[in-house]
């Protein structure tokens, strides 16, 4: 999603995401297919995972300053739809509750959207926020509050929240981000953007997967990687390292993509080829099609040759 400014990333195993997890009852794991953000998968009934994702004890805005709210989220269940929530400070006089005197939720209406499983949405509140993005927006029209709700009253907390309701073990969706954009504030004419993208704790990260270790392989013979899963269409380095027993051998690697795991096909250039004795043969690809690939490593010389190892790092 383009939002004009206010990206803030915030990775799963950071202090600050503590904070941003409240209360919640669900912690986040990492999606295992490589899909950006925080999943949260319910297992036990009554759990539910709150995002207090604006905290304004120490801010001033009011119900009415906020022109939307919005969140990037991928359902893996559409029985269980998150909500945005707005909780506005205590006057000591009619809250509705001692923390908060209002709470004004927005919530899915079944019956005036059509949403399917496995889509990446973006769900919105209020009035649509500007910004840029392919991906379909889904507003949240079911409008309920406890209290007044006026205008007037300065916010103390938005979250983002799963429902109590989805049923244990089928409840499954992953949130990518979350954020808010302002009207045009009084005091300087200025529009608030904030937009906080959840990211795992290996987002960052750099790692290495060894494919083989000392495989030795005859002439003509061919070595063939498990199948590996792409990881964010990142560019991914492929280490040959080999050790010839007799003469100057070729070991041929070749980079073979797929996207249903079944059909695989060879990248262009096909094949990448090592001859010294002992080093590594380094070679970066990069194809964001391809949802997996494979590494075929053959011997085209006419003695034994050693695979010492092959790797992959992104």
């Amino acid at each position: 999603m383009d939002v004009k400014n206010g990206k803030y990333n915030l990775r799963m195993d950071s202090e600050a995401s503590v904070s941003i997890l409240g209360d919640s009852t669900i912690q986040p794991i990492t999606n295992l297919d490589s899909n950006e953000g925080w999943e949260f998968k319910k297992t036990v009934a009554d759990t539910k995972f709150n995002l207090f994702y604006y905290n304004g004890v120490n801010e001033n805005l009011k119900v009415n300053d906020m022109r939307g709210l919005f969140s990037r989220v991928l359902l893996n269940d559409i029985s269980d739809v998150p909500y945005f929530s707005i909780y506005t400070k205590p006057t000591g006089q009619n809250d509705a509750q001692p923390w908060y005197h209002s709470r004004i939720n927005w919530e899915i209406d079944m019956s005036k959207v059509y949403l399917t499983s496995a889509e990446q949405i973006i769900l919105w509140c209020k009035q649509k926020p500007e910004f840029t993005s392919d991906v379909r927006p889904v507003e949240l029209t079911k409008r309920t509050t406890d209290g007044v709700g006026a205008d007037d009253e300065e916010i103390l907390f938005i979250t983002l929240s799963s429902t109590t309701v989805g049923v244990a073990g089928q409840s499954d969706m992953i949130i990518q981000n979350v954020g808010y954009q302002t009207q045009e504030l009084d005091i300087d004419d200025s529009v608030v953007n904030r937009n906080w993208v959840l990211l795992d704790p290996d987002a960052n990260a750099f790692r290495t997967k060894i494919l083989s270790d000392n495989v030795s392989l005859d002439s003509g013979e061919i070595y063939l990687s498990p199948t590996q899963t792409k990881y964010n269409n990142k560019m991914i380095s492929f280490i040959l390292e080999c050790e010839q027993e007799f003469g100057l051998g070729v070991l041929e690697i070749t980079i073979l993509v797929s996207n249903d795991d079944i059909e695989y096909i060879p990248l262009i250039p096909a094949a990448l080829h090592t001859r010294t004795l002992g080093q590594n043969k380094t070679v970066s690809v990069k194809d964001t099609n391809a949802k997996y690939f494979k590494v075929q490593v053959e011997n085209t010389h006419e003695t034994l040759e050693k695979l010492k190892s092959l790797s992959y790092s992104y």
